[in-house]
């Protein structure tokens, strides 16, 4: 302790610039460290607290920190409500860890060095992916015209990953605080384009489309109209050359807006079951529409809630046919309702606007670009359009971003 102590006195950045950098290698490329590095660093964070004075005023004078904390109290305070079941409460505390990293990345993200340490860490990480990526193309190179490539994360989280880094990078292409040549960025957004294609992530794909509309209709509008004509010729030339390989992602792009799709189709009736589910709990357990069914437990509930209802007996082989029931809804607004409640939810989403609200630049001007002011709304877009067909709250896509969120928008006091 008397070691911890000397180092937070005298290097407390050192320490912060090694947790940071780490978690942001972690976003890409370790699953137990984003359990192991939140953990670290809401330790860090406690010892600070208690030992020193100037870092606890600056927690005390963060609402949004303040709050997280709060957030992830009441969700234990909903399960316990719910469930009344500790293995269900070390869950949420373990998924929630999410929530108690906010605190200390906040406070390390106003310093400048920290802020790149972390983004040089996501670098790292994600061209370490890159690689991973193309020695697996380079085996399998079939599975360029017929599979889903993922990285070192599985499909789900690391499609909804790519469409966060990006909706992340969009900003910086045209301007950033941090040390990184140019050129580098330019390459790793194309990269991370290539690897979102491959990944054949519907939901990520439609999100960072109409982001990168968006953005261009706020700041490009004379490039849009050029920009969407050379992406059509591209692609038509790229047709004409590859027609074999890019038949089947042409056809999963058709697909999207195909209701009679099989994995459209379970996602619209799984929408409808948890909205019959949310109704049923309003009318008979109201307990339960408020603090959720619990995280895990939800599962056991929509069993006996599916038998129990009267569908036809087509859609009901039918689900069945696809695994369900299974616990998910495929939709996170209906999935957190469900498991957590309306109230911890609802407050989970003020939270994350608010978290993305943060005053972005220099807080002693208080000036900001408007590319600045809407770089947070680009991640938290690209999480809440994912977010109608994935089930992503409390999951590793929570972790993600948070990360980018409090990177983007922390106030950088000490440039």
């Amino acid at each position: 302790m008397i070691l911890i102590k000397n180092t937070l006195n005298h290097q407390p950045l050192l320490i912060e610039r090694v947790l940071v950098f780490v978690m942001a290698v972690a976003v890409f490329t370790w699953k137990p460290g984003m359990y192991i590095v939140p953990g670290a660093l809401f330790l860090y964070f406690v010892i600070r607290v208690v030992q020193d004075s100037a870092y606890r005023a600056a927690f005390l004078s963060s609402r949004v920190a303040k709050f997280s904390l709060v957030l992830f109290a009441l969700g234990i305070l909903c399960v316990l409500v719910s469930v009344t079941n500790l293995k269900e409460v070390l869950w949420f505390a373990r998924k929630g860890l999410c929530l108690l990293m906010v605190p200390p990345l906040l406070l390390a993200f106003r310093h400048h060095t920290n802020r790149q340490a972390a983004f040089w860490g996501l670098l790292l990480g994600f061209w370490v992916n890159v690689v991973v990526v193309a020695i697996f193309v380079l085996q399998n190179p079939s599975h360029l015209s017929g599979g889903r490539i993922e990285g070192i994360w599985y499909l789900g989280p690391w499609d909804a990953l790519l469409g966060l880094f990006i909706a992340f990078l969009l900003p910086k292409l045209s301007g950033t605080e941090i040390s990184v040549p140019r050129p580098l960025i330019y390459v790793t957004f194309v990269a991370a384009l290539a690897l979102l294609v491959l990944s054949g992530g519907r939901a990520p794909w439609v999100a960072t489309a109409l982001i990168l509309v968006g953005y261009m209709v706020f700041f490009y509008r004379k490039a849009l109209l050029l920009s969407v004509v050379s992406v059509a010729l591209v692609g038509a030339l790229f047709v004409q050359l590859f027609p074999t390989q890019l038949e089947p992602k042409l056809q999963r792009i058709s697909s999207i807006a195909d209701t009679e799709d099989s994995g459209n189709w379970v996602r619209l009736t799984l929408w409808s079951l948890g909205i019959d589910h949310l109704k049923f709990y309003a009318q008979h357990e109201p307990l339960k529409l408020i603090a959720g069914a619990g995280p895990n437990t939800y599962l056991e509930e929509q069993k006996v809630f599916f038998t129990k209802q009267d569908y036809p007996a087509a859609q009901k082989e039918r689900l069945i046919s696809y695994g369900y029931p299974t616990g998910d809804t495929h939709n996170m607004y209906l999935d957190a309702m469900l498991r957590m409640g309306v109230i911890w939810f609802g407050l989970f989403l003020a939270w994350l606007v608010a978290l993305a609200y943060l005053p972005v630049g220099n807080s002693s001007t208080k000036k900001c670009s408007a590319k600045q002011r809407l770089a947070p709304f680009l991640i938290l877009g690209s999480y809440a359009i994912v977010g109608l067909f994935y089930t992503t709250v409390l999951s590793f896509v929570t972790f993600f971003i948070i990360f980018f969120l409090t990177l983007t928008a922390s106030t950088s006091k000490h440039p």
